[in-house]
């Protein structure tokens, strides 16, 4: 379906294709366990931790992470790594291995470019930033809120 946004005041046209959202055991939204640690194609334990703000842990994308998760290296973005079990990421499906590939629509290809844009949304006054994010080749744009927890149950 051809769509025609305004960015920047100029007209673009994209082509959009709607798809049924995959089912909950397969984005894997409730959490991270032992089995998923140790995926051939999950990142490795490290990374900078972004929980405060995202409330995730992010690791650079790698030429060899990326060949891991089948994912073009030269398209940019950050990787993943671990997401706090209560945080909004974790409560809109986001988990290891995750691409993410902008922030408010500016690409990110460093751990220092997502802190940059979390810090400028947070100057603005804003409690939100738009993401894109990749998984399995499929890229969805997702809201996330900054710094905020969920209660656990």
């Amino acid at each position: 379906m051809p769509i025609e946004p305004v960015r920047d005041g100029a007209r673009t046209q994209v082509t959009a294709t709607l798809a049924e959202r995959p089912a909950e055991t397969r984005l894997g939204a409730k959490g991270q366990d032992d089995a998923e640690d140790n995926a051939p194609d999950a990142p490795a334990r490290g990374g900078t931790e972004l929980a405060g703000s995202l409330g995730a842990r992010l690791e650079p994308l790698t030429p060899a992470l990326s060949s891991r998760l089948g994912t073009p290296f030269g398209a940019g973005g950050v990787v993943v790594a671990a997401v706090t079990p209560t945080s909004d990421f974790a409560e809109k499906g986001v988990r290891r291995g995750d691409v993410i590939r902008t922030i408010d629509q500016h690409p990110v290809s460093s751990i220092a470019a997502v802190a940059t844009a979390v810090a400028a949304a947070t100057k603005a006054g804003r409690t939100t930033v738009l993401l894109l994010v990749e998984r399995d080749g499929q890229s969805a744009y997702l809201g996330a809120r900054l710094g905020s927890r969920r209660e656990a149950p």
